[in-house]
């Protein structure tokens, strides 16, 4: 059955976007759109997820059969990026390198791949590896998760509350850990947990 293709003029009609105006967002033709939806053919995973944005759902949406019941996991397409920076607004990702299936929690979070650079985190996480991070603000003390500091480039740290403070930990006993006071609370962003990471080779 064509699962994609019905899930997508559902939910392209139900936000109110043409086909023609959906292919203008994506710079395809409308006839592609039209093809995805008919089943004749399905796009690729990135594309899958582009998708997903314009029309607010998961991907998992855009995958399973119409009133299919809510499981605990699901295989999801998460995007892979380079790297995550604060901006004005919220986070603004790097360069988008592909998607990976991967199965997730059944829930709406929000899943990227962040490509781990550097040697800070070794040798439990290397450079290369694929973390699987869960978008989210906050974090318990002992959480491993991705933070941005001063609104640099974010990195992956074990996150420690204590009394008046926060420490920033790398795995790698060649780099300092980083104490930040309450004072310097704004200093610090989290965009997200790490749930594991996937070595590359």
């Amino acid at each position: 059955m064509n699962h994609f293709g019905n899930n997508l003029s559902k939910y392209r009609r139900r936000a109110g976007i043409s086909q023609q105006k959906l292919a203008a967002h994506l710079n395809l033709k409308q006839q592609t759109i039209a093809s995805w939806e008919a089943g004749r053919t399905t796009p690729s995973p990135d594309i899958i997820y582009q998708l997903s944005r314009l029309l607010n759902i998961t991907t998992d949406q855009l995958l399973s059969p119409i009133g299919s019941p809510k499981c605990d996991t699901a295989f999801i397409c998460v995007p892979i990026v380079s790297s995550v920076k604060a901006g004005f607004s919220g986070y603004s990702t790097g360069e988008i390198l592909g998607s990976q299936r991967i199965e997730l929690p059944g829930d709406d979070a929000e899943y990227v791949l962040f490509t781990v650079e550097g040697d800070s985190m070794e040798p439990l996480i290397c450079a290369g590896d694929l973390a699987l991070v869960r978008v989210q603000d906050d974090l318990e003390s002992g959480d491993i998760g991705v933070v941005i500091v001063d609104n640099d480039l974010g990195s992956i740290k074990k996150f420690i509350k204590q009394p008046g403070g926060i420490i920033l930990q790398p795995f790698n006993s060649a780099y300092p850990s980083r104490l930040f006071l309450e004072t310097d609370s704004r200093r610090i962003r989290i965009y997200g947990k790490v749930i594991k990471t996937i070595r590359k080779w």
